[in-house]
C-alpha cells in the first residue's frame, strides 16, 4: 500500500493512472451481460475442456487459415481458466479485460519512451476509450493477445538498434504469433528489413539465441508436423493452390474497403447498437457504417504521417511507418479472405499516429488537438455506455433457464437458426448452465471432442434457438 500511495502522489503518474482506471471501468462495464460467447469461443472451450477432463499433452490448438493449426499454448491457458471456474466461461472474459488494460498501459509506456509523453498520453487515452477496442477486449479468443503482442514486438525492434539482445526477445514473441493469430506473421519480414536498414550486426551468439528462443515456443508444432508429414509447414503451398477458389471478398478492392472501414470504425461506432454485432466477423450488415468525414479524417492522419519528412528521419517513427505499411500490404496481397479482426494488431500501432502528430505540432494546433481527442473519447464512452447486450452471455443464461423451466428433466435435442447469430455456443452453454442435450447441430463440428456425450437417442423435445 505505501508503494501504491507513493505512485498516486507522483504527479507524473496521475493522468496515466486515471486513464487506466477509465480503461478498466469501460471494459468491465456490464461484462457479465455483454460477454460474447459464440462458435469460436465454444471451439476453444471444448478443446480446453478435453484437457481438463482427461489431462493429456496436445501439440496443436485451434485450426486457422488453410488448415494451418495454431500452437496449443492458448488452449492450455484456457484449460487453466476453465478449471478454476469449473467450466463457466465468464472467467475468460475477465482475463481478456486484463489483457486489454495491460495493452492500454503498454501503449502509454512505449509511446512515452519512444515518441514523447504527450504522444503516449494521447494514444493511451484513445486506446482506453474507443468502443471497437473495448468490444474486442470483452471477447475472449486466441486473437485477444494480438494487440499486446504487436506492441511488444514493435518495442523489441526499436530497442534492438542499441542492444541486439532484444532480437532474442523478439524471436520469443514472434514464436507466440503461431499460438495466437497469423495476422502478425508479417513482423518477421519487418524484422529482417529493420535489421538490414539499421545495420544491426547479428553475431553467432545472438543468432543462436534467436533460434533457441523461437524454437522453444514453436516446438509443439514441430512435434505435430513430424508425425503428420509436415502438413502444417506446407500450408503456404496449399493456400497458393487454393487462390483460384477464393471468393469475391478476397480481392484487393474489398480488402481496401475493409481497411478503410475498419480504421474509421476504430474512431467511431454508433450508440445504441448491439456490441456483439460490432465484433461479429461473419455477418456485418448490422455493424456501424462510418460517415464520410470520419473516413477522410482517418485517411488524412495516415497521409500526414506517411508523407512527413520527420517520420522517415526518426528511427522509431520510421519503424512505425514501415510496420504499418507492411501490415497493410500483407493484408492486401493475402490470397484468401480477410476480416476486420485481422487488423486488431494494427489498431494500437495506428493510434500512435495522432499522438505523434500532436507531439510534433505547432502551438496553435497543440492547444486545439486535445479538444478533438476529448470529443472522440466522449463519443466513444457514450457508445459503450449505451450499447445493447441482446446477444451477450447474460441473455443466453436467461434463455437456457427458461427452456429448462419448460422441458423439466425430459431429454431434448438442440439446434439453432438465424441470419447472423447462428452458431452461438448454445450446446456448451446448456451443458454448463443447465443440462446436456441428447444431440445437437454442433455435434457435426465439435462432436469429436465429446464423443461419449452424444447418446444418439431421440429427445422428447426439440429445442430451437432462433435469432
Amino acid at each position: 500500500m505505501p508503494m501504491f500511495t507513493k505512485l498516486i502522489r507522483n504527479r507524473r503518474w496521475v493522468r496515466p493512472f486515471i486513464i487506466l482506471v477509465i480503461a478498466l471501468g469501460l471494459r468491465l462495464y456490464q461484462l457479465p451481460s455483454r460477454f460474447v460467447f459464440g462458435v469460436d469461443e465454444e471451439y476453444q472451450a471444448y478443446l480446453a475442456q478435453s484437457i481438463v477432463k482427461n489431462f493429456h499433452l496436445i501439440w496443436i490448438g485451434v485450426g486457422s487459415t488453410a488448415d494451418f493449426y495454431l500452437g496449443p499454448l492458448w488452449t492450455y491457458l484456457t484449460a487453466g481458466l476453465l478449471w478454476l471456474s469449473k467450466g463457466t466461461p465468464l472467467i475468460t472474459g475477465y482475463f481478456s479485460v486484463v489483457l486489454g488494460v495491460t495493452a492500454t498501459l503498454a501503449v502509454f509506456l512505449i509511446g512515452k519512451k519512444i515518441f514523447g509523453k504527450r504522444a503516449g498520453l494521447v494514444s493511451m487515452l484513445l486506446y482506453a476509450c474507443l468502443p471497437l477496442v473495448v468490444y474486442f477486449d470483452q471477447k475472449y479468443w486466441n486473437v485477444s493477445l494480438v494487440p499486446l503482442l504487436s506492441l511488444m514486438m514493435f518495442y523489441a525492434l526499436t530497442q534492438a538498434v542499441s542492444n541486439r539482445k532484444w532480437l532474442v526477445v523478439f524471436a520469443f514473441l514472434f514464436g507466440l504469433v503461431f499460438h495466437t493469430h497469423l495476422s502478425l506473421v508479417f513482423f518477421g519480414l519487418v524484422a529482417l528489413v529493420w535489421i538490414w536498414i539499421s545495420k544491426i550486426k547479428v553475431n553467432k551468439k545472438t543468432m543462436l539465441g534467436i533460434l533457441v528462443a523461437f524454437l522453444i515456443i514453436y516446438s509443439p508444432l514441430l512435434v505435430f508436423d513430424y508425425y503428420h508429414r509436415w502438413s502444417n509447414l506446407s500450408t503456404p503451398l496449399r493456400l497458393l493452390n487454393d487462390t483460384g477458389k477464393a471468393d469475391v471478398s478476397a480481392g484487393v478492392g474489398p480488402k481496401l474497403y475493409t481497411i478503410g472501414n475498419s480504421l474509421s470504425r476504430l474512431f467511431y461506432l454508433a450508440p445504441y447498437q448491439n456490441s456483439a454485432d460490432e465484433t461479429n466477423w461473419g455477418c456485418t450488415y448490422s455493424q456501424t457504417k462510418t460517415p464520410i468525414f470520419i473516413n477522410l479524417f482517418v485517411g488524412g492522419l495516415l497521409l500526414l504521417f506517411m508523407f512527413s519528412k520527420k517520420t522517415w528521419s526518426g528511427k522509431s517513427t520510421k519503424l512505425l511507418a514501415l510496420t504499418i505499411l507492411t501490415y497493410l500490404l500483407t493484408f492486401l496481397i493475402f490470397p484468401g479472405s480477410v476480416y476486420e479482426y485481422y487488423l486488431t494488431g494494427l489498431f494500437p500501432l495506428f493510434l500512435f499516429i495522432p499522438g505523434i502528430l500532436i507531439e510534433r505540432s505547432s502551438n496553435v494546433f497543440r492547444k486545439l488537438s486535445p479538444v478533438i481527442v476529448v470529443i472522440i473519447c466522449i463519443l466513444g464512452i457514450r457508445t459503450i455506455l449505451t450499447a445493447k447486450a441482446d446477444y451477450g452471455l447474460g441473455v443466453k443464461k436467461e434463455l437456457v433457464q427458461e427452456v429448462l423451466d419448460i422441458i423439466g428433466n425430459e431429454p431434448f435435442e438442440l439446434k439453432s437458426e438465424g441470419m447472423c447469430h447462428i452458431a452461438e455456443g448454445w450446446r456448451y452453454l446448456f451443458s454448463v448452465y443447465g443440462r446436456k442435450p441428447e444431440k445437437s447441430d454442433t455435434d457435426r463440428m465439435f462432436g469429436w471432442l465429446y464423443p461419449d456425450e452424444i447418446t444418439g437417442k431421440a429427445g422428447t423435445y426439440q429445442v430451437i434457438m432462433q435469432e
